[in-house]
């Protein structure tokens, strides 16, 4: 992956976000930073979601997704799968069957919306996210709700994936012995 930052600000109301030029060429870079520190920011004007001044240049597909999501509450989690692959070419149907395994969810995959916790509903963020088939996946806060088990099997799948990641965290030790980069802001 090539990703590089210049110049970067976004302007809101009330302040200004002002970011240090970043270069990264990392498989996994970790966006670290304190609350407030511009973390989600650059993540969603990485994904095109933002209007910024500066410069942004990544040269991959990507996919990315919000530390939380709202589901329709009467729809299951497979149905609501199923819709998303129906609409994109890039994902799977095998795909999702082996996140769903990976994060202990194929037993619950007829369950509503309305009866998950935040836990699984961070599952289903990350499988409708990770099923589609890019280069690079944007992710912010990816473990928040997850379980110890769901972490590492998440880590696992980071480790083995073949994929470049760029993740906003306050974890950092959850992913210690993967090799990342870090971006402090």
């Amino acid at each position: 992956m090539n990703l590089v930052v210049n110049n970067f600000q976004k302007h809101y109301p009330n302040h200004t976000v002002k970011l240090p030029n970043i270069t990264s060429q990392e498989k996994i870079t970790l966006i670290i930073g304190a609350n407030g520190s511009g973390k989600t920011t650059l993540l969603k004007a990485i994904a095109s979601l933002y209007r910024y001044t500066g410069k942004i240049h990544c040269d991959h597909s990507l996919m990315y997704t919000d530390e939380t999501v709202t589901f329709p509450p009467h729809m299951t989690i497979n149905h609501y799968l199923e819709l998303l692959i129906n609409l994109s070419p890039d994902a799977s149907v095998d795909m999702k069957e082996t996140l769903l395994e990976l994060f202990n969810l194929t037993a619950y995959k007829t369950m509503k919306f309305k009866h998950l916790s935040k836990g699984m509903e961070q599952k289903v963020n990350l499988i409708q996210v990770l099923m589609e088939n890019k280069e690079l996946y944007i992710l912010d806060e990816p473990l928040s709700g997850l379980d110890r088990e769901s972490q590492m099997h998440f880590i696992n799948h980071l480790r083995h994936s073949g994929k470049h990641y760029i993740i906003a965290t306050h974890k950092v030790e959850a992913y210690q012995n993967l090799q990342t980069e870090h971006i402090y802001l």
